[in-house]
């Protein structure tokens, strides 16, 4: 078809200019080019090699753009900013290794080494100063945007490096996909909040003086309910630059003990001890370092578990704390150097008695709150309990024989209350029998604990007011065991009403009332030998009573409940008026006595003490009442008065402990019943 010259057909488009490859000496000879500049075939022929000059790629030419822009910047920002803050350019894995090499030569700019034949993705950007941006970009992004508006992205560059972020620009096939986020952070990032390593001393918070004083007060009594430490190694000095931890415990411990829990200066006190049970708590859960479990944080999580009103868990995390420390081991090398005569460096033996010493005082601990508290037991003692003993002729700290007798003592309870767990599976009519011949045997240990222990701290003890405190301290414990046993026997046979007992379980029951008694006579008893000083009229001369402001919450616990349980006992057991009233005036008497005490006592546990003694009275008024008066005449609200003792259950013994023997009850099965005096058939 012929076309107008007109103009006004339309030209074929122009085809494009292929660019030779080879050299001109080649193409003109029709040889083959290896294309090496100069080619092989013009080196050997020692003639010039010319070869056509191909255009730079489009991507090349724009990173060379943005390098002279950005290299301008940096002219501009080094008045502003020290030259070592140089803009890191990650280049794409298709730049020409010549274009890295004159970006990197015509400009002072980093630009890291790389392998381009890995993916983008594998590119190293934790390499990159903290003050540098990275551009990173898809194989051909930039090359292929035709509408990329280069001006713009280092104006952003310019931003986002004066407020202190870091971009990265993601761009996609059309280039239009670009994300930022903070310089060097993550995008959901933590910080765990590490511990102060100073003391309370240091930080101001407490005086050296009262620090001081503090600090013996706990060594006055309050290590002997947690006997972990010695007095000649544990010193105010030693333990202050060991452990901040471990010396603001005591130090806190020591100020409740001798200003009470209601002081100014305990309050001011009480945040810093919630703050280091966090640290302690932190530091042991969240690493496996030795550090954290040194044995001073040990014995400080230790000492905060039995001060605390629910230490559960904090024993269990002193318990895997200790043995991630090896404490086990080393108990057992320590008792090997005992069979194998063998003796090392005494700081070597010193440091196994430390550890020996930490770890039973966390065995004790964990019985008491498994047996008395219903946690699940952390520690069950395989070898026999007498092997503890070995260590009384090494240890020369006289509260270590508190220590191991209880140690024997909680072994002993641990097998009496398995046992009994066991009789469960026997059948309802061997079930008593089983659950009397157990509590025969574990009766017999208990008496030959009691007496072996009492002749060991005749031998052992080293003063005479030592000697006093220990064996009431020894008898006092096996009163409790016993009682505890007994009400443990009646809770595994299941009955609960006084009126439906056999009569081996009615004296069961008699044989806990019994132990009760001489708990609290115990508790009362005056055995201060006539050459210690007179104490003041306001201070209380009964030695056990007389440190209960150092007592641990378990102490406080289990006395409270025997005052409650001696008290119901002897009304759902039908004791007499008299008999009933004399009980009522020695809990009246404990009670007194801890009110001297003043400082120290324990506001919770001393109301459940005024509630039982005042609850116990009007009880006991109203069986006087009942007993002398015809059925016409009974008093309804006398009446409630002793329902209402006899369901009077703290919620402290509900929820923290596991005492037996609540649940007991006196439910008539007939009217004639309700004023039957069971005084004269016990």
């Amino acid at each position: 078809m012929d076309t107008d010259d007109g103009g006004r057909g339309s030209t074929p488009p122009t085809k494009k200019r292929r660019i030779p490859k080879a050299c001109k000496a080649c193409r003109t000879a029709k040889k083959h080019c290896d294309e090496q500049r100069p080619c092989g075939r013009c080196t050997f022929s020692r003639i010039d090699c010319e070869f056509f000059e191909r255009p730079k790629d489009l991507t090349t030419e724009r990173f060379e753009r943005i390098e002279l822009a950005l290299s301008g910047l940096n002219e501009k920002l080094a008045n502003f900013a020290p030259a070592s803050e140089a803009i890191n350019v990650h280049p794409s894995p298709t730049a020409s290794q010549s274009t890295l090499h004159s970006m990197s030569t015509r400009h002072s700019m980093s630009v890291p080494s790389q392998d381009h034949t890995a993916p983008l993705r594998t590119n190293p950007l934790t390499s990159i100063p903290r003050s540098g941006y990275v551009v990173s970009s898809a194989e051909g992004s930039i090359g292929g945007q035709t509408g990329w508006d280069e001006s713009a992205t280092l104006h952003r560059l310019w931003i986002e490096r004066n407020s202190d972020t870091r971009l990265s620009a993601s761009a996609s096939s059309d280039g239009k996909s670009v994300s930022t986020h903070p310089r060097n952070k993550r995008i959901c990032d933590f910080k765990i909040r590490p511990y102060s390593t100073q003391d309370c001393v240091t930080t101001g918070i407490v005086s050296a003086h009262d620090a001081r004083l503090f600090f013996t007060t706990f060594f006055s009594g309050c290590n002997r309910f947690v006997p972990v430490f010695d007095d000649a190694y544990d010193t105010y000095e030693s333990v202050r630059e060991r452990s901040s931890l471990l010396f603001d415990t005591l130090v806190i411990y020591g100020c409740r003990a001798a200003s009470g829990a209601l002081s100014k200066s305990y309050q001011r006190l009480y945040p810093l001890l919630r703050q280091h049970t966090s640290d302690l708590v932190l530091q042991m859960s969240a690493t496996a370092q030795s550090v954290a479990h040194s044995i001073e944080n040990i014995q400080a999580l230790l000492v905060i578990a039995s001060y605390a009103d629910s230490g559960s868990v904090l024993c269990d995390v002193a318990l895997r704390s200790a043995i991630i420390a090896g404490l086990p081991d080393q108990v057992d090398e320590l008792f090997s150097t005992f069979v194998d005569e063998r003796s090392g460096p005494s700081h070597e033996r010193q440091q196994l008695y430390v550890s020996a010493r930490t770890w039973f005082a966390l065995f004790v601990l964990d019985q008491i709150l498994s047996l008395d508290g219903g946690k699940p037991p952390g520690i069950t003692l395989t070898s026999p309990p007498q092997r503890v003993r070995a260590l009384l002729h090494h240890l020369k700290n006289p509260v270590d024989l508190r220590l191991m007798s209880q140690v024997a003592l909680n072994a002993i309870r641990a097998d009496s209350y398995t046992a009994l767990a066991a009789t469960l599976q026997s059948s309802e009519d061997e079930l008593e029998s089983e659950i009397t011949s157990v509590v025969t045997g574990c009766s017999l240990d208990l008496d030959l604990w009691h007496s072996e222990w009492q002749d060991l701290v005749r031998t052992h003890a080293f003063t005479v007011i030592d000697r006093e405190i220990l064996s009431v301290n020894i008898r006092i414990q096996h009163a409790w065991a016993l009682l505890a046993l007994h009400l443990r026997a009646l809770t595994t046979c299941g009955i609960e009403n006084i009126v439906l007992m056999t009569q081996s379980q009615r004296a069961l029951a008699m044989a806990a009332k019994m132990s009760a008694e001489r708990h609290l006579r115990l508790l009362l008893t005056d055995n201060t030998p006539s050459s210690t000083p007179q104490t003041s009229p306001g201070q209380s001369r009964k030695p056990y009573v007389a440190n209960f402001r150092y007592a641990m919450e378990f102490v406080w616990a289990k006395n409270a409940f025997c005052v409650l349980i001696v008290l119901r006992l002897g009304i759902l057991l039908g004791d007499d008026s008299a008999r009933l009233k004399e009980r009522l005036a020695e809990a009246r008497e404990f009670l007194h006595e801890l009110e001297k005490v003043g400082m120290g006592t324990n506001i919770s546990y001393m109301r459940i003490l005024t509630k039982t003694v005042e609850k116990c009275e009007r009880a006991v008024y109203s069986l006087e009442v009942n007993r002398a008066s015809a059925p016409d005449d009974i008093d309804v609200g006398e009446e409630t008065s002793t329902n209402d003792f006899q369901s009077f259950i703290p919620k402290e013994f509900m929820f923290e402990w596991d005492f037996p023997g609540l649940n007991l009850c006196y439910i008539p099965l007939d009217w004639q019943d309700l004023f039957l005096d069971f005084g004269g058939t016990a």
